[in-house]
């Protein structure tokens, strides 16, 4: 069973990690006796006990588990990072959507790879209704666990939001999702009897995959809006002859019909289309585009 379940009651955290080092006996056992405590108070509806409670234990990490980070698989948790994220969800619930986001960004912190976390902070971004940061964070669990339903539709929804406020339907984009989604579901067993089956035969065999892709903001010069930075890390074996890349002013749309790959990235800020520029690192795979911003803006991740 992955430890990783983002049903929309945004129940805590129960994931026992055995990858994280051994905690000194007392502070372990005493940490973890306070995390189930709380976790227990949060399901009985006593949410400000238990996040004092996960403060507390909190308090215990360090000593037991030490001060240096953890080394855990990927896609699994630290026990900083299940506390903060089980505090993040109270502070959610309360209404502290400032202390949320603080807790969300610690646990991202504390587990990088750890697809709950980031799964965490997209939805505080949503309370916050900053959809492209949510899409963001959302799009990072999707990439550290690509056959979680859930994670894709927490990213179609996002993706959908986002350009509602711009006034923009992508319906490529929403067809993507949907094959994402019939393929995800096919491949997961169901542990849940009463859902009904999915056919197979209505899966597309072929279907277009989205590949890893990262965007940031980066500064230009002094006299500019600064720029937005893309990168795409493309198959083995595909390069810039084999791509078909456009650029608009909202929107860049790549594709690679032989390796099977497609990219349609709505931008959350208006870039300068005609000053972009794309270049190609055949050693690293990687495909970078730099999109010269048309107007200020804050910090972006995509």
């Amino acid at each position: 069973e992955r430890p990783l379940e983002v049903a929309a009651s945004g129940a805590v955290s129960d994931v026992s990690d055995p990858h994280t080092q051994a905690p000194a006996a007392n502070s372990g056992s005493k940490c973890e006796e306070l995390r189930l405590r709380a976790n227990a108070l949060f399901k009985a509806g006593e949410v400000e006990k238990a996040r004092k409670l996960y403060t507390r234990a909190l308090g215990l990490v360090e000593e037991a588990y030490g001060s240096a980070p953890s080394t855990v698989a990927k896609g699994e948790a630290t026990p900083a990072a299940q506390l903060y994220a089980n505090r993040c969800q109270a502070a959610l619930t309360l209404g502290d959507i400032g202390g949320a986001l603080r807790d969300a960004g610690w646990a991202c912190d504390a587990a990088p790879n750890w697809p709950k976390a980031h799964f965490r902070l997209g939805t505080v971004y949503l309370h916050k209704k900053q959809f492209a940061d949510a899409y963001a964070a959302f799009k990072r669990a999707s990439h550290l666990d690509p056959k979680n339903e859930e994670l894709i539709e927490a990213c179609r929804q996002a993706r959908s939001q986002m350009l509602e406020a711009r006034g923009v339907t992508d319906h490529f984009a929403m067809e993507h999702d949907q094959k994402l989604l019939a393929r995800a579901r096919a491949e997961t067993p169901s542990s849940d009897a009463s859902s009904a089956p999915v056919d197979a035969s209505q899966v597309p065999s072929a279907i277009h995959t989205e590949p890893r892709h990262e965007l940031e903001r980066i500064p230009v010069s002094e006299d500019s809006h600064g720029a937005l930075k893309l990168s795409v890390w493309l198959p083995n074996g595909v390069g810039m002859a084999a791509l078909d890349l456009q650029i608009s002013a909202d929107m860049v749309i790549l594709q690679a019909s032989e390796a099977s790959i497609a990219l349609r990235l709505p931008l959350p800020a208006t870039v300068v289309d005609a000053e972009a520029k794309a270049s190609f690192s055949k050693k690293r795979g990687v495909l970078t585009v730099i999109m010269p911003l048309s107007e200020p803006v804050g910090a972006v991740l995509v």
